[in-house]
């Protein structure tokens, strides 16, 4: 989307001392919510924050780590 900026915007923390496993990565994007009527947002939200509580970090990036990776959650018209 061309002109289009995000409305999430990271606080600068210095270097962030965790690491995302490539598998949470992947299970974080498999994870898709298109805002379809049968589809639950609260429970979208809730598994979200159940699967992001795994990450395991030296210094408070969690909310960091969720504002970036819950894109990858949204799909369709949800995305935009």
């Amino acid at each position: 989307m061309v002109g289009v900026t995000s409305s999430i915007v990271l606080p600068n923390i210095g270097e962030p001392n965790c690491d995302l496993s490539h598998g949470l990565i992947s299970m974080i994007e498999r994870m898709k919510f298109h805002g379809l009527p049968s589809e639950d947002h609260d429970l979208h939200l809730k598994k979200f924050l159940r699967l992001t509580n795994t990450v395991r970090s030296l210094t408070n990036v969690l909310d960091n780590i969720r504002l970036a990776t819950f894109l990858f959650t949204l799909a369709g018209q949800t995305e935009d």
